[in-house]
């Protein structure tokens, strides 16, 4: 869980929203799947696994934001 401490799985999951942050604003197409597919998915601020949300680069935290304006 993000914040629960656990060093490797904070590990795994800072790779992937870095992966996901490297490739989102490269292609539509990968840009639809990304915000539709994960972006769209994160918890709201305050419910369980919101930790996750501090984690997120400037392009997919734009995303998010623009998603919940």
């Amino acid at each position: 869980m993000v914040g629960s401490g656990q060093e490797p799985n904070l590990a795994r999951v800072r790779n992937v929203l870095a992966a996901l942050e490297r490739e989102y604003d490269t292609d539509y197409e990968v840009d639809e799947l990304i915000a539709a597919s994960f972006v769209e998915d994160l918890p709201e601020r305050g419910e369980p696994g919101s930790g996750i949300l501090g984690l997120l680069g400037p392009k997919l935290g734009k995303e998010l934001n623009r998603q919940r304006s």
